[in-house]
């Protein structure tokens, strides 16, 4: 498994977790990518269909 640095460094809003023990950091980045995940999926119909004329 990457170090934290690797898998979370490269986001802007991780900067902050510089200071967070590892599990909470990694629980943080759970939570966000579940809440992307939700909204990619209310919108797949949407972006599946071609655009009408």
């Amino acid at each position: 498994m990457m170090g934290m640095g690797g898998m979370m460094g490269s986001c802007p809003m991780m900067g902050a977790s510089a200071g967070m023990d590892p599990k909470t950091a990694m629980r943080m980045h759970a939570e966000m990518m579940r809440a992307m995940s939700d909204i990619m999926l209310k919108y797949s119909d949407q972006a599946g269909s071609a655009p009408s004329k």
